[in-house]
C-alpha cells in the first residue's frame, strides 16, 4: 500500500521557501531528457513523508537551471558547442545539470483504506526530511487529484486536464478539438460537483470567444438534465425544487444560432425542464413549444413603484422631488390608474391624472409635467398590461425549472432594468416567505451575462437588486453565476465571496490582479497561464466546496459537440413540453375567466402577449380579467349575500377566501396575498353593494364567540346594486351554504335573514 506505487520518482525535498502566505517549498531534479518534452509549469508532484501512504502534494510553480553546466565557464563551453553544430553531450547534462523547482504547497495526500482512493487533507504542518524523494503523480493519482475519480451521480464532466498544449484525454474522441494540441494519457476529466451551483455565487471570467456561454450551457443542461434535477431540504426534510433564470442579452442560449450552434432546447434531456421567454418569432414550431411567454415585459401595476422607478430612473434624477414621490407611491388604485392613463395617453396624459395621484395642488404643474415625462419613460421601458411574465417566471422556477428570459432586443439600461425587478421581486418574496410557518420560498440561480454592469452599486449606500442577490441571496436559497469579460470592474466585496472560479484568458493586467487580490489561490503562476496562453476553452476551474478546494487547470467540453439540433431543417411539430403546457394553462384561465365575467364575443379566444405588436388585436388584461371574474363569481355566491346581510355579518378573513375560491390557483401560490395586494377585497365590496358607509360597514363586534378575537366583519347597511346580481335572482333569493370555518371548529349556521338591525348592541360606527 503506497502513494508512490507507479509513480515517477524524479528528485530530492530541499526545505521549505518564503512565500508569503503561501506555503512554498524548494525541490531539485537532477537532468532527465524526458523534461523537455512533458508539462512542467503547473504540474502535480507529490513529496514523500515519513511512510509512503502519506506524501505533501504541490503544485510547480517555477524551474531553474543550476549546476556546474550553467556557471561561466559552462556557459562559454554551451556557446563552443552551438558556434561548432554540437550538442552538448547527454553524459555531461547528466553530471553538471540539474534543476532548481519551486512548488505551492496544496495539502497532504494519506492513504487510509488499502481499497479505497487516498483522501486530500488541505493541510500544510507537515515538514519533510532534506532528501525526502519527490515523484510525479501515477496515472490513478492524477486522476483522483484532478478530480476525475468523484462520484458521477453527483457531479458533471467539466472537460479535460490541460497544461497549455499538453490535454490528457488519450482515447476519448472529445479531446481532439484542436489541431495545435498535444493529447497524451491517461485521459483525465475532471468533475465538478454540479450541486454546489445551489444557493452558491460562481464565477465565469473570459474575454469574448473563449467559452464562456459554452461552459454555461454545459453545466446547467448537465444540472438539469439528470434523473434527480437539483433540490434543497426545507424544514421537516421537506424538498424543494431549485429553479433557474437566464437573463440573456444575445438570445445564445436557447434555440440555435445562425452558425448552427444548438442551444438549451436542442438538449432532449430538457424537453421538460426548459421554459423560453422571448418576443421573438419561433424559427418552427417545434423551438416555438418551448415558449412560455411572448412578451418580454411587466405587468408594472403587480409591482412596488418604488421598484421600477429606481431601476428605470437614471440615478442623477432620484433625488428630484417627483421621482421621490412617485417611488412613495403604494401599490394600489392610485398607482393602477397613474399606469393605464400613461400607457394610454403617454407624454399627452392629462395633467390633472398626474397631480390626482402623486396629491400635487393646482400650482405644481411644472412638477406634474417632470413627473409625467419620467412616469412614460418607466411605462414605455417595461409595461405590458397583457404580460404575463412575472406570474409565469415564478410559477417554473417554483417548479424547479430552467428559465430563459430574452432581453435581447432590451439593451443596456432597459434589460438591466428588468432583470432587476425580476430579482428583486423573488428575493422579496423569499425574505418574506422564510420564517413563516408554512414557507412557500423559491430557491434560484440567477444567471447574469455581463456582471460588471449590474454589480456596479456594489459599496454604495444605495445597493441594487443585483449585489443584494449575491450578497445577502443564501440564506434564501438565492444563488448567481456572474459572467463578465471584466472581473476588475466589479467589487471586490463581490469577487471575495466567489464559491466557484471557472476563469479563461484574460488579457488587461487590472482584471487579473483583481483575480488575484480577491481570491489568492490564483497565483502569478496561474495568471501568467491565463494571460500568456489564448487557448480558446483552457482555463483554471477553482471551488472552495468539495474535496479539492485548490485550482485544476482544464479544457472545456464542447457543448457544440456534444449536442446536435434537434430541428435542423425547422419543420418539426410542437412538441409536449412543460413551457407548452404552461402557456396552455396560463390560456385556459384568461378564457375562463373571460366567460365567467361576460367578456364580449371573440375576446375569450384572444392569445396572451402580442397585443402592443398588433394593433388592431384586442388586448386582453389578464389581472382585469380575473379580478371581474372573481367577482362575478362572488356575485353568485349565496354565502356572500346571506352572511353579509345578517346581524352577525360576515368574517372580512371569509370575505378573502369566497374571493379566492373564484380565482385560478395558477395566479399565484398565495392567493390571499394576491387578493389584498390587487384590492380585490374591498373592490368587489364597492361592484356588489356600493359605497362604503352607506351600503355596507365594518365592524370588529360580533357574535359572542367573535368578541374576544375582535375579528373585522362587513355589514349590510342598504340595498346593493340591482345590476351586479344574476339575472333572475335576487340575494334573498339565493339558498345560503355553510362557509367552511377557518380554524376547523364547527360553527352554527349563520341566519339566512339579510335584514339588517340599526339598533344591533355591537353595532359600531364604521372602522
Amino acid at each position: 500500500m503506497s502513494l508512490f506505487r507507479g509513480a515517477t520518482v524524479v528528485g530530492s525535498f530541499l526545505g521549505f521557501s518564503e512565500g508569503g502566505m503561501e506555503f512554498h517549498a524548494d525541490l531539485v531534479l537532477p537532468y532527465r531528457n524526458d523534461f523537455q518534452s512533458s508539462p512542467m509549469h503547473g504540474q502535480f508532484v507529490m513529496v514523500g513523508l515519513e511512510r509512503d501512504t502519506e506524501a505533501v502534494l504541490g503544485r510547480v510553480t517555477a524551474l531553474s537551471a543550476h549546476g556546474r553546466l550553467v556557471s561561466p565557464t559552462g556557459e562559454d563551453y554551451a556557446i563552443r558547442q552551438q558556434r561548432e553544430d554540437r550538442p552538448i553531450p547527454e553524459n555531461l547534462r547528466d553530471q553538471y545539470l540539474k534543476y532548481r523547482v519551486d512548488i505551492r504547497i496544496l495539502g497532504v495526500l494519506r492513504l487510509q483504506d488499502p481499497d479505497g482512493a487516498p483522501v486530500f487533507v488541505p493541510s500544510h504542518r507537515r515538514l519533510p526530511h532534506v532528501g525526502a524523494k519527490v515523484a510525479f503523480l501515477s496515472d490513478e493519482l492524477l486522476r483522483h487529484v484532478a478530480g476525475a475519480t468523484a462520484a458521477p451521480e453527483s457531479t458533471a464532466e467539466l472537460g479535460f486536464l490541460a497544461l497549455g498544449e499538453f490535454v490528457y484525454g488519450a482515447g476519448d474522441p472529445r479531446a481532439n478539438g484542436d489541431h495545435r494540441l498535444e493529447v497524451r494519457g491517461p485521459a483525465v476529466v475532471p468533475r465538478f460537483d454540479i450541486g454546489q451551483l445551489v444557493s452558491r455565487r460562481s464565477f465565469v471570467f473570459a474575454r469574448a470567444g473563449f467559452g464562456k456561454s459554452n461552459l454555461v450551457k454545459l453545466l446547467f443542461a448537465n444540472l438539469y438534465g439528470r434523473a434527480n434535477p437539483p433540490t434543497v431540504t426545507k424544514r421537516g426534510g421537506r424538498e424543494v425544487p431549485v429553479g433557474t433564470v437566464v437573463f440573456d442579452p444575445d438570445g445564445e442560449y436557447f434555440w440555435p444560432d445562425d452558425k448552427g450552434r444548438p442551444g438549451l432546447c436542442d438538449v432532449p434531456e430538457l424537453a421538460d425542464q426548459v421554459m423560453v421567454c422571448t418576443d421573438q418569432e419561433p424559427p418552427s414550431d417545434f423551438y416555438g413549444s418551448f415558449v412560455a411567454v411572448d412578451t418580454v415585459k411587466l405587468d408594472i401595476r403587480e409591482v412596488q413603484p418604488g421598484r421600477v422607478v429606481s431601476l428605470v430612473i437614471p440615478a442623477e434624477r432620484q433625488d428630484q422631488q417627483n421621482v421621490v414621490k412617485l417611488r412613495q407611491l403604494k401599490r394600489g388604485e392610485r398607482w393602477t390608474r397613474l399606469v393605464d392613463a400613461v400607457h394610454r395617453d403617454g407624454n399627452s396624459t392629462d395633467l390633472k391624472t398626474i397631480a390626482e395621484a402623486l396629491q400635487l395642488d393646482g400650482g405644481q404643474d411644472f412638477e406634474a409635467i417632470a413627473a409625467r415625462a419620467n412616469m412614460t419613460r418607466v411605462v414605455t421601458t417595461l409595461h405590458n398590461p397583457a404580460s404575463t411574465l412575472l406570474q409565469s417566471l415564478k410559477t417554473a422556477l417554483g417548479d424547479g425549472k430552467l428559465c430563459v428570459v430574452d432581453i435581447s432586443k432590451l439593451r443596456g439600461p432597459e434589460g438591466l432594468a428588468l432583470a432587476g425587478v425580476l430579482l428583486e421581486e423573488v428575493f422579496e418574496h423569499n425574505q418574506q416567505q422564510f420564517t413563516r410557518k408554512d414557507s412557500r420560498t423559491i430557491p434560484t440561480i440567477a444567471v447574469v451575462e455581463e456582471a460588471q454592469s449590474m454589480l456596479a452599486g456594489a459599496g454604495s449606500a444605495n445597493e441594487g437588486p443585483f449585489v443584494s442577490w449575491v450578497k445577502e441571496g443564501r440564506k434564501y436559497d438565492l444563488g448567481a453565476m456572474l459572467i463578465t469579460q471584466q472581473p476588475g470592474s466589479i467589487s471586490g466585496d463581490i469577487l471575495s465571496q466567489g464559491d466557484n472560479w471557472f476563469v479563461f484568458h484574460l488579457l488587461a493586467e487590472k482584471d487579473l490582479r483583481a483575480l488575484r487580490q480577491a481570491n489568492s489561490h490564483f497565483s502569478s503562476d496561474l495568471l501568467s497561464s491565463l494571460l500568456n496562453e489564448p487557448i480558446p476553452g483552457h482555463g483554471v476551474f477553482w471551488s472552495s466546496a468539495g474535496e479539492r478546494p485548490y485550482p485544476i487547470p482544464l479544457r472545456a467540453l464542447s457543448f457544440e459537440a456534444a449536442h446536435t439540433t434537434a430541428d435542423p431543417d425547422y419543420t418539426r411539430e410542437r412538441a409536449d413540453t412543460y413551457a407548452s403546457r404552461l402557456r396552455a394553462r396560463n390560456t385556459a384561465d384568461l378564457r375562463a375567466s373571460l366567460r365567467k365575467a361576460g367578456a364580449e364575443p371573440g375576446t375569450a379566444t384572444t392569445a396572451l402577449g402580442r397585443g402592443d405588436e398588433d394593433p388592431e388585436a384586442p388586448s386582453v388584461d389578464p389581472v382585469e380579467a380575473h379580478c371581474n371574474a372573481a367577482i362575478a363569481g362572488l356575485r353568485q355566491n349565496a354565502d356572500f349575500w346571506s352572511q353579509v346581510g345578517s346581524a352577525d355579518g360576515l368574517r372580512w378573513t371569509d370575505h378573502i377566501d369566497l374571493l379566492v375560491q373564484e380565482l385560478p390557483k395558477s395566479l399565484s401560490p398565495d392567493l390571499g396575498t394576491w387578493v389584498k395586494e390587487h384590492g380585490l377585497h374591498r373592490r368587489a365590496l364597492l361592484d356588489l353593494l356600493g359605497e362604503e358607509n352607506t351600503h355596507w360597514r365594518t365592524s370588529r363586534h360580533g357574535p359572542a364567540e367573535d368578541r374576544p378575537k375582535g375579528q373585522l366583519r362587513i355589514y349590510r347597511t342598504g340595498t346593493p346594486r340591482p345590476a351586479q346580481h344574476a339575472a333572475g335572482a335576487t340575494p334573498e333569493e339565493h339558498r345560503p351554504t355553510q362557509l367552511p370555518p377557518r380554524d376547523g371548529t364547527a360553527r352554527p349556521a349563520v341566519s339566512a335573514d339579510p335584514a339588517y338591525d340599526p339598533h344591533d348592541p355591537f353595532r359600531d360606527p364604521p372602522f
